[in-house]
């Protein structure tokens, strides 16, 4: 499956929240497990 995203919405979203589209994709491509050790924290379950 092929993706496609706005660079600029996509540079603002890495700035503001640290995720990049490139790697929410995987999310949707298979299986991924993704732990921030931070005081923000957030997992991802593919």
């Amino acid at each position: 499956m092929e993706y496609e995203w706005d660079e600029a919405k996509r540079l603002a979203n890495l700035r503001q929240h640290g995720i990049d589209f490139t790697d929410v994709s995987a999310v949707f491509d298979g299986d991924i497990l993704t732990v921030k050790d931070d005081p923000v924290v957030f997992q991802t379950c593919g």
